[in-house]
């Protein structure tokens, strides 16, 4: 299992859907489901979490993945 995080951004998005082309398993994360729903159809799994919430994702979600691919960043 890969996660990929801001999977529904432009480099995340395209990361994610080469993932799955290959049919291998993918976790998709972003911030709201509703924009996850397109990659759960193709047969992902989905997490929908806040920003702040990232860090408890990493330490105690992503134990379930072999690597965690984080695309989104902040420019601030």
């Amino acid at each position: 299992m890969i996660a990929v995080t801001g999977a529904t951004g432009n480099i995340g998005s395209k990361i994610a859907a080469d993932i799955l082309s290959k049919a291998q398993n993918v976790r998709c994360v972003a911030r709201t489901a509703a924009t996850l729903s397109p990659f759960a159809a193709k047969g992902a799994e989905t997490t929908a979490i806040s920003l702040e919430g990232f860090a408890v994702y990493v330490t105690k979600g992503a134990k379930t993945v072999s690597m965690v691919v984080k695309s989104g960043f902040d420019l601030k």
